[in-house]
């Protein structure tokens, strides 16, 4: 029955996951109809305004139509196109820079035959910039020297020639020319300095991810997407919630919170589960300025998974006895104190249980230092199966061991002492046997350490005088 339902979760989990892509492809193409359908308008409308008005406007609202008509192709069009149609970016760019430039051919006609202007030049800035920074440096030259060579055909045409047409246009050519040459050049010597940084980042040990201002990511190095467990494309160049709906980690989606929150992390402990296996991070984040204008967030995870480890094992070497894998004296200690106090304030019981094994000086010397090792964790094996989680063993020292029961009476502690006792000497050494002499005291008030494990001492040396192998009980 529940194989039954999980295939049905499953199948229905699929049928969700391909229902909200297909209508998520959908409504894109949707608002993508929209948008060409405003963009329609818009043209119509300014060619109908042009038509209608072309002698009656004034040269300021002419120039300010054309620059509307740019700037809509600009910041509308083209990002519209672009994002919807990735593969085809190029040819998108050189139809805006194609529509851009025809604008600015058409504000150069419209100033010179109605205004007289001779160096109606603005507008080429436009496509000259665009085809510059999304095309190539050549692609550049190349709109100045067609819009220098269209400006004095226009004047010529219009005006009638003139030298100094011939030599505006060169001088059209060559400032805008060395304007192209300029601008690329710095755009070069910064995406180098990127590349290198971008290098970095990709190469560094640690996970990063970036977003702009828009909420766009475009930073993530390859550690990063390993733990997001994505491929490159479907990160880069979008929206952060959109990232999230495909991040199948949802622990991962922490990152995401603190992309969101806006507040700065320094040093910050984060856990993830990645592949199955939890792993730690230190996290920072960062709000990146440019000019004091915000321009985005970086989170950085600084993978600790070994040094968390590391600690761990120090820390278990640091309370735990190497041999028998109790806890040590040190930490014994510790935890005596902790619950003399807690007794006292409950004003419940607490046991103090001594363990000594019987000649163990004479397994060392007859069978070797080995089989005294073996011994000795086998004996300490056996004495962690008779407790409870709640109690304390540890080794106190040679073939002496420690029991802290709290919440446990006289009874009970000599009850646990029978049972360890008892699988004691059920231990196979082959040639020999083991037995134990114990020596119990408990406290039920004025709980103070060092009388208690005095008392349970002396218990202990009557029970090796009673003859070993016994079970002696301190009385307050």
């Amino acid at each position: 029955m529940y194989i039954i339902l999980e295939y049905k979760a499953a199948r229905f989990s699929r049928f969700l996951s391909t229902f909200l892509h297909e209508t998520a492809d959908k409504l894109s193409m949707i608002n993508l109809i929209g948008k060409s359908l405003v963009a329609v308008v818009i043209y119509v409308l300014v060619c109908y305004l042009k038509i209608r008005f072309f002698y009656t406007f004034t040269y300021l609202l002419h120039f300010l139509l054309d620059l509307l008509a740019i700037l809509f192709t600009c910041l509308f069009v083209k990002p519209t196109y672009i994002r919807q149609f990735q593969k085809h970016r190029r040819q998108f760019i050189q139809f805006v820079v194609l529509v851009t430039f025809m604008l600015a051919v058409l504000w150069n006609v419209e100033s010179t035959y109605l205004f007289a202007e001779s160096f109606s030049i603005e507008l080429y800035l436009f496509p000259i910039i665009i085809s510059s920074l999304f095309l190539t440096m050549a692609s550049g030259i190349t709109i100045t020297a067609a819009a220098s060579l269209i400006h004095v055909l226009v004047n010529i045409i219009i005006l009638g020639y003139r030298t100094e047409f011939i030599v505006t246009g060169l001088l059209i050519f060559v400032t805008f020319g060395l304007m192209v040459v300029i601008t690329m050049q710095a755009i070069k010597q910064r995406d180098a300095i990127f590349n290198k940084r971008n290098l970095l980042v990709q190469e560094s040990n640690s996970m990063v991810m970036g977003m702009d201002s828009a909420g766009r990511i475009d930073l993530c190095n390859k550690r990063m997407l390993d733990v997001l467990n994505l491929e490159g494309k479907s990160v880069f160049d979008q929206y952060f919630w959109q990232v999230e709906q495909i991040v199948e980690n949802k622990d991962a989606l922490k990152v995401f919170h603190v992309l969101r929150d806006g507040t700065e992390h320094k040093n910050e402990e984060l856990e993830l589960l990645v592949d199955g296996e939890e792993r730690y991070y230190i996290l920072d984040s960062y709000t990146i300025q440019d000019d004091g204008l915000l321009s985005g967030r970086m989170v950085v995870l600084r993978d600790i998974t070994e040094r968390k480890e590391m600690e761990r094992q120090l820390r278990e070497l640091s309370v735990t006895d190497e041999l028998t894998r109790l806890h040590n004296r040190r930490y014994f200690d510790i935890k005596f104190r902790e619950e003399t106090i807690r007794s006292e304030r409950f004003a419940h019981p607490l046991s103090l249980v001594l363990i000594d094994l019987d000649h163990f000086k004479q397994v060392n010397d007859t069978h070797g230092h080995l089989a005294g090792d073996m011994v000795l964790k086998q004996v300490a094996a056996a004495i962690q199966q008779e407790v409870r989680q709640t109690d304390y063993c540890a080794r106190f020292g040679g073939e002496e061991f420690a029991l802290l029961l709290p919440e446990t009476d006289e009874d009970g502690a000599v009850d646990v002492a029978e049972r360890i006792s008892q699988r004691i000497k059920a231990l196979d050494f082959g040639s020999f046997s083991v037995t134990a002499s114990f020596g119990i005291m408990t406290q039920s008030s004025d709980f103070d350490i060092q009388p208690m494990i005095e008392q349970a001492d002396q218990a202990l040396y009557q029970a090796k005088d009673n003859g070993r192998d016994q079970i002696c009980v301190a009385r307050s």
